[in-house]
């Protein structure tokens, strides 16, 4: 079990009492225009950031954000990516997107600084104490502990892990989103929430999810994981598609992701780069993870997205889907390299202008073979 913040006299609620007023128990329903949707994908982190950039760029899409107008929604790297934006796009003492997350931040990071391998092997293979000290420097520097202190209304996906008697609909693994704005979410601890979205099965620990002591709260007490294990953006029907029903369609909805495997190829060569020597059952949960962020589950999403659309209407007027696709990818775990990875999307950016942002009927037209 990874590193937690002190319960002190926290208390949860029922877990099946969580879907109950998924929109209801948020403070106030602003009138949104916009939405980033940030999917992480681990070390490639600064792919997404890359991407963001571009697209404030006046010559591409000159995005402007604003707590005010503005959704945010995020799970693994992602949910990192959307903690940077709250702290630097805020009303109210914004640090510095370029030269504070960027340059100290970001760019400098070093897989040290995110895991290390126990003495043994053993699972999890990696401990993630060093992400936790980076998390909470982070946090610390940026001045935000708890969910409510991200002040652009935010959802951060994690995947909490359920008991036999729990599943009510037979199902171990449920994909929750916790709202910044939601009273019974808003005293989350932020580093355990961000541990918990970025918590890659099989490679990394499990964490729980604590909260400012005397609290209350809807989540459960459960072990969490990666918001993506469940597939790219779970249960988005649940909680955005309800919130989009009663606040109308959206401006602009931007689905930012960095490059994925293809291929079952590409997912077993990956996986030969992490792990050797791995059970069968081990090799199969870590290899199944691959899958849930590979290329093809990201289109089944845009494709469930698209279909909720057509039975309902489009969660916005306009609709993006901005990934790169560059001839060769960087290595999922490898944090060494976030700069170089910047670097190369923004000039794959400026070599396929056109590329940037695809409205979502027609990238899923041209990417039918992705769905095979």
């Amino acid at each position: 079990m990874n590193k937690t913040g002190k319960e002190h006299g926290y208390s949860r609620g029922s877990f099946f009492n969580l879907e109950d007023g998924i929109t209801n128990n948020i403070k106030t329903m602003p009138t949104f225009k916009k939405a980033l949707m940030l999917t992480g994908a681990a070390a490639r982190i600064s792919q997404e950031v890359a991407l963001f950039d571009k697209l404030r760029e006046p010559r591409y899409q000159n995005l402007t954000l604003s707590e005010d107008d503005t959704l945010l929604c995020g799970f693994s790297s992602g949910s990192l990516n959307l903690a940077a934006i709250n702290a630097c796009f805020r009303k109210k003492d914004p640090c510095s997107w370029d030269n504070y997350y960027k340059e100290s931040v970001l760019f400098p990071l070093t897989s040290s600084q995110v895991f290390n391998a126990f003495p043994i092997l053993h699972l999890p293979i990696y401990s993630t104490h060093p992400l936790r000290d980076t998390l909470e420097d982070f946090l610390r520097n940026t001045q935000m502990t708890y969910t409510r202190d991200l002040l652009f209304q935010s959802y951060i996906l994690t995947m909490a892990d359920r008991t036999r008697d729990e599943r009510s609909d037979q199902k171990k693994w449920e994909t929750l989103w916790a709202c910044s704005r939601n009273p019974m979410q808003e005293n989350l601890y932020l580093a355990d929430l961000l541990m918990s979205s970025t918590a890659i099965p099989v490679a990394f620990p499990s964490q729980e999810i604590y909260g400012k002591p005397g609290s209350t709260t809807d989540f459960p007490t459960r072990k969490f994981y990666d918001g993506g294990t469940g597939g790219t953006f779970a249960r988005f029907e649940d909680y955005l598609g309800s919130l989009i029903l009663q606040n109308g369609p959206l401006d602009e909805l931007y689905i930012i992701s960095p490059m994925r495997e293809k291929s079952e190829e590409e997912i077993h060569l990956e996986f030969n780069h992490l792990f050797s020597g791995l059970e069968a059952l081990e090799i199969k949960q870590f290899k199944d993870f691959l899958s849930s962020i590979s290329m093809k589950t990201f289109m089944k999403f845009l494709v469930a997205l698209q279909q909720w659309g057509q039975q309902h209407f489009p969660m916005a007027k306009h609709c993006y889907v901005c990934i790169p696709e560059m001839e060769s990818n960087f290595k999922i775990l490898d944090f060494d390299n976030e700069k170089p990875q910047y670097q190369a999307v923004c000039k794959w950016v400026d070599q396929h202008p056109d590329r940037l942002a695809i409205p979502l009927d027609q990238f899923i037209k041209s990417h039918q073979n992705d769905l095979a």
